[in-house]
């Protein structure tokens, strides 16, 4: 096999897989260009070992969560395409997940208090909210007692 970039393997792959198919095709390739591309792009695919892909992936995850969840879960795609097309034999990704990110808050670390809104609903929100739940239980009951 010829030793391919890790940038023209992904660009093959978004090309042959994603541009115009996906909704966020070009969302996801610019996470590439933005995150990874300038960080390990030039190297060859097959001498990035998991530790780098997990260093590279964690820094990400750190600034933006979402970004790198979504490089993790779109290199992992690129990485079976190139596999099952004989580009590469490896697949350095396959046994991670979100979860094995340092830097990714997981369930129990989440403090709820801290996950509510500062938005409170003003008097004449609450008048529209408190009416509407009138109006259910009132139909409710008429369904209930057959007066519907």
């Amino acid at each position: 096999m010829k030793a391919v970039t890790l940038e023209k393997l992904i660009r093959e792959w978004w090309k042959t897989t994603m541009q115009g198919a996906k909704v966020n095709a070009d969302q996801i390739l610019r996470s590439f260009e933005l995150y990874v591309f300038p960080k390990i792009g030039s190297l060859p695919h097959d001498e990035l070992t998991l530790h780098i892909w997990i260093a590279l992936i964690e820094d990400v995850v750190k600034q933006i969560p979402s970004i790198g969840n979504r490089i993790l879960i779109y290199s992992k795609k690129a990485h079976k395409w190139a596999v099952r097309r004989g580009i590469t034999n490896l697949t350095p990704l396959s046994d991670v997940t979100s979860g094995d990110l340092i830097g990714k808050k997981s369930d129990t670390e989440i403090d709820s208090d801290n996950d509510t809104g500062e938005r409170t609903l003003n008097e004449e929100e609450l008048v529209v909210l408190f009416r509407i739940i009138d109006a259910l239980n009132l139909s409710r009951s008429c369904v209930r007692s057959g007066l519907s």
